[in-house]
């Protein structure tokens, strides 16, 4: 049986920016293949260092003060609440500064896996993030590729009677009958 399909990649991820900022640089050229983890974009990177080590500042700073305050409270000269109270703001203060650091990670755009990458769909000096909304590029991976066919009512009744002919069940078959692909010529 012979039939007209349709090849589509086995992944395809459209690149968007998770972070705003404006695009500084490029590193592909449409069209080409690229590797997992390569980088791909790089979005202005300076206010994303800067906020985390505002925030280092800040758990540096929580973290004296919480120091401070349990010595106080070796002495009773603290209250359990504020003790209590440092801890706390220590613990928010160092998930800021993780927080920080991931937005930080997301400002370099890199691959998810292997594939040919298309046409950049920004130029660098573009702002792009979350709520610009804006599709980077697309990421498609080939290897290995899907083709879609579909089977007439006839095809599909002719070659279960040819199988019953034979002697073996359609079921007997189901991802068990090798298929051949090519281009027409």
């Amino acid at each position: 049986v012979q039939a007209t399909g349709t090849a589509a990649a086995s992944q395809s991820v459209d690149l968007v920016a998770r972070v705003t900022g404006y695009l500084r640089s490029i590193h592909f050229e449409d069209g080409v293949r690229v590797q997992a983890g390569q980088l791909l974009m790089v979005i202005e990177p300076e206010p994303y260092e800067q906020q985390v080590r505002l925030n280092e500042a800040a758990l540096l700073m929580a973290q004296a003060e919480y120091d401070r305050q349990v010595e106080m409270a070796k002495q009773n000269a603290t209250a359990a609440a504020n003790v209590e109270k440092w801890r706390c703001q220590r613990d928010q203060a160092a998930a800021q500064v993780e927080l920080a650091r991931l937005n930080l990670s997301y400002t370099r755009i890199t691959a998810p896996f292997s594939g040919r990458i298309g046409r950049r769909l920004a130029d660098p000096g573009n702002l792009v993030g979350p709520g610009a909304a804006v599709k980077l590029a697309t990421l498609d991976q080939l290897t290995p590729i899907y083709v879609y066919f579909s089977l007439g009512e006839r095809d599909v009744l002719r070659l279960r009677d040819r199988l019953r002919q034979e002697g073996i069940t359609p079921q007997a078959t189901v991802g068990k009958t090798p298929v051949f692909v090519g281009l027409q010529d």
